[in-house]
């Protein structure tokens, strides 16, 4: 079958999403699916649920969707990766993909295409933290790289400081944990303040639940790339050892989440009460 466009997206998942959203990519494809066109997507990306944000694209008959893994390709000579997808007739992929300002626009605020029933249990739970008058913080502890989700104990401590005039709504995927790193859900999931949708929204039901909340608390992840392009009111969790953003993270530099007044950063030892605070000010 002949294709009339391609598209590729490679990086983790907060990578995907700012080529998405933060570039308007989405739009593009979303337009051209409904026009029945016959579109290549390419997604190399560390994260195995990238794929779900085309899951629900209209004309699916019409979408060939290529997946490939990130750290496979990662390991392969520039020559090699040419190589690859020249044999394979499927354009390339750059694998250090960067992003300017012009990541950070107001047009994450997409329609994003998921189940019924995903669209039911997100209105429910939103409708139901409104009429309680309180505010919807999304929760999102887990990153990539293990060395940048928060351990049990910081997490503990952060639930802790957030009063009852807020509801943590926990959202993503456990994947990359191990049993020891997993949190002790006696405590955390239990806790009054938090209700736990972990590993039971898709990516695009999880990123409308993003869109709809009113602040976010998250590690390096893509929760947080996709609240930076809505300029959400967040929260970031750093790891100790990673003290300096700027220095440690180039894709911080790139689209500059932390030069808005609207998001407060800290790293796990440090946080305290007066630090959660500064942020609740801001929802």
């Amino acid at each position: 079958m002949k294709y009339d466009l391609m598209y590729s997206f490679c990086g983790g998942l907060g990578d995907v999403i700012l080529q998405l959203f933060g570039i308007s990519q989405y739009d593009q494809i979303l337009e051209n699916a409904k026009q029945g066109k016959k579109i290549i997507i390419n997604v190399c990306c560390t994260n195995p649920f990238a794929t779900e944000l085309f899951d629900n694209l209209p004309n699916k008959q019409n979408i060939k969707i290529n997946i490939f893994d990130y750290y496979f390709f990662k390991n392969l000579s520039s020559e090699e990766r040419s190589s690859f997808f020249r044999d394979r007739n499927i354009g390339q992929i750059d694998l250090n993909s960067k992003y300017g300002p012009e990541a950070r626009q107001k047009n994450g605020y997409v329609d994003f295409l998921f189940s019924d029933e995903e669209y039911e249990l997100i209105d429910g739970l939103v409708t139901s933290i409104q009429k309680e008058n309180k505010k919807l913080i999304i929760f999102s502890p887990c990153a990539g790289k293990k060395v940048t989700t928060p351990t049990k104990v910081y997490c503990n401590k952060v639930i802790d400081y957030i009063s009852d005039d807020f509801i943590l709504v926990k959202v993503g995927r456990d994947y990359s944990l191990t049993e020891t790193q997993r949190y002790d859900k006696e405590y955390i999931f239990n806790h009054k303040n938090v209700k736990d949708l972990t590993n039971k929204l898709s990516v695009p039901a999880t990123l409308e639940l993003v869109k709809r909340s009113d602040g976010i608390i998250a590690s390096d992840s893509s929760i947080m790339c996709y609240g930076n392009i809505l300029e959400k009111p967040m929260f970031i969790m750093i790891s100790d050892k990673h003290k300096d953003p700027y220095k440690d993270y180039n894709r911080h530099v790139y689209y500059k989440c932390f030069d808005r007044d609207n998001v407060v950063y800290e790293d796990w030892p440090n946080t305290n009460q007066e630090s959660i605070n500064s942020f609740l000010k801001l929802l």
